[in-house]
């Protein structure tokens, strides 16, 4: 292959008429290459053919366009040209950091020209293009920047991998007119791009875009125009003046007056379709300037805002109604962000947790309302709440400004919004302490003995039942003692039922007196009590039952009533060695009493 136009050791006569021959062919080449690139609408493919003619032109081995990418942080080879049998770089030199090749850059900032006669005598300070450089097998190259819009945008170079040496004034010459005009193609490139894309931009907006002279005549309207103001064909509206499609005249003629002193306008008018309907639109003016700074025409940007004020007001009809509906419910409202962080509360929230005015509540975190007790369940639920979108009737200890607690029952929902994006909860809360002692008094009538106030029959079972079954699981001793009101008929005969029930009333008091706190009575029916000594072995279980007979004894001897109390008990063991059941318990203890009873009548 032939040396690219270099000085080498060739004969001066013989290189002078080669020199003089290449510089013909390139003062050839470069007025068709610029040529070219000026009438081309195919940048690219004008910029490889100029690679081309100048790479056979000249000789080189390869020619090739480096651009700059990502604010100049990186650099790529986007065109190449190579010589036969010399292997193509293009696909090896993507997206290289230029901070890599700090020597090389420095020069083309500076607009040198990089003529590197010897790759392998590059200075050390370049030792990281000389590597890159000698991957390529490549011997000597010729370097220009590529100035685009005043800043470095890349660089051409020619390589030669077969000889070192200098390249000739002239080639260096013709080579950096060449930079400046692919500069200036790809410059021009981008503008016209660029225009093309605005262009297509109004054209296509969906906003409605005006052009009109300094007189106001429009002069170009796009499609979104023509649609708004319901016509068919631009020629119904180019010449005419822009202030006859608005309502108001007078206020048209005032905003072309603004714009043509301050030279900009943005608000609303009303304006009047074709067909006499009217709809309101907002408007953006402004005026053109040349490079000069003359006016040299005024275009405006309109959007029909119709649905949007309708929509507003529907949304402030929508708004107030839900405040009037916020304020006047009767449970407590309060909204928050997603960190639980109080926006707004209604009147019940003040009145539910004591506060005065909103002033003490807005800003406080939502846990404040809530007793510490209850702060981790708060947590797990607004987790919840955002996985599934609601939670309902959680009931909560609640706290009042003066630190006192009531329960409360919660429902809460996540804030969204128009995109579905999470921005908050909305809670509801009403004070169920009334519901509380309701269902308090109704679980205690359901359970207890209402003449005595003792477990009734129902649950005094099922708490022996429980107790046996814990007593059979741990191995441990239990104790039950059948208890029977002597000669209750008679107090009911003599004395009247009322009486009676005072009696049955007594004896349960002074029971429970005497009972450890996890042994359980409860009325079986009639005059008959069951007693549950859990964990207990028979002598302990006497032991307990004699405290209660001393009491009985003892309030017999103050005489208050005519007559005496007495009671008749009988025991039954629940042994671990020996197991019964419940129901084989209470027999035993049932016999155990009647025999108790037959010798206390004996005496």
């Amino acid at each position: 292959m032939k040396n690219a136009d270099m000085k080498t050791s060739v004969p001066e006569n013989i290189l002078s008429k080669e020199v003089i021959n290449r510089c013909v062919n390139l003062i050839t080449v470069i007025p068709k290459i610029s040529s070219h690139l000026i009438s081309t609408r195919d940048i690219d493919c004008a910029i490889n053919d100029a690679l081309d003619d100048l790479g056979r032109a000249t000789g080189a081995s390869r020619t090739y366009l480096f651009l700059l990418r990502d604010e100049g942080s990186k650099m790529s080879n986007t065109h190449e040209w190579c010589a036969d049998g010399v292997t193509p770089q293009i696909n090896n030199l993507q997206n290289l950091p230029t901070d890599t090749f700090p020597w090389w850059m420095k020069k083309l900032q500076q607009k040198e020209t990089i003529q590197i006669t010897d790759v392998a005598q590059m200075p050390e300070e370049a030792k990281a293009e000389r590597s890159i450089l000698e991957q390529q097998d490549i011997k000597s190259l010729l370097v220009f920047a590529v100035f685009i819009k005043y800043k470095l945008g890349g660089f051409i170079g020619f390589d030669n991998v077969e000889a070192r040496g200098s390249w000739s004034d002239s080639v260096v010459l013709l080579f950096q007119l060449f930079s400046e005009i692919i500069g200036s193609t790809i410059e021009r490139a981008e503008i016209e791009q660029n225009l093309e894309i605005k262009e297509h931009a109004i054209s296509s907006s969906v906003n409605a875009i005006g052009i009109t002279d300094l007189k106001g005549n429009l002069t170009y309207v796009n499609s979104s125009f023509l649609k708004m103001w319901g016509y068919n064909d631009e020629k119904e509206v180019i010449g005419k003046s822009a202030v006859e499609l608005w309502k108001s005249k007078d206020e048209a003629n005032q905003v072309v007056n603004i714009l043509r002193k301050k030279g900009y306008w943005v608000g609303e008018l009303v304006a009047a379709r074709k067909d006499g309907s009217t709809f309101d639109a907002q408007v953006s003016g402004s005026t053109v300037k040349d490079d000069g700074g003359k006016s040299i025409c005024m275009i405006g940007s309109f959007i029909d805002v119709s649905e949007g004020k309708r929509a507003e007001k529907a949304l402030r009809e929508s708004e107030e109604k839900f405040r009037r509906m916020f304020q006047d419910v009767t449970d407590a409202i309060t909204v928050t962000d997603m960190k639980g962080v109080i926006t707004d509360v209604n009147e019940r929230v003040l009145e539910l947790h004591d506060y005065e005015s909103k002033t003490e509540v807005l800003g406080k975190s939502a846990f404040e309302l809530i007793a510490p007790c209850d702060h981790d369940k708060a947590v797990a639920n607004m987790q919840k709440t955002i996985k599934h979108g609601s939670i309902k009737s959680v009931e909560y200890t609640l706290i009042r400004r003066n630190g006192s607690e009531f329960p409360g029952e919660l429902s809460a929902s996540v804030l969204r919004d128009s995109s579905g994006n999470p921005i908050g909860y909305i809670a509801i809360t009403r004070d169920i302490t009334e519901r509380k002692r309701v269902e308090t008094e109704l679980r205690r009538l359901a359970t207890t003995d209402v003449l005595t106030d003792v477990y009734n029959r129902r649950s005094g079972l099922l708490l022996f039942r429980q107790q046996l079954q814990l007593a059979q699981r741990n191995k441990q001793k239990l104790c039950v003692c059948y208890v029977d009101t002597d000669f209750l008929k008679t107090i009911n005969d003599v004395y009247g039922h009322a009486e009676g029930d005072e009696v049955l009333k007594t004896i349960s008091a002074i029971i429970k007196e005497v009972l450890r706190k996890i042994d359980i009575i409860c009325r079986l029916g009639g005059d008959e009590f069951l007693l549950v000594f859990p964990q207990c072995a028979m002598k302990q279980a006497v032991y307990i039952w004699n405290r209660i007979d001393e009491r009985i004894n003892s309030f017999n001897a103050k005489e208050t009533k005519p007559y005496s109390i007495s009671l008749s008990r009988g025991f039954a063991e629940y042994d671990p060695a020996n197991e019964k059941s419940a129901d084989q318990l209470i027999m035993i203890a049932d016999k155990e009493m009647y025999v108790h009873k037959h010798t206390k009548f004996q005496k």
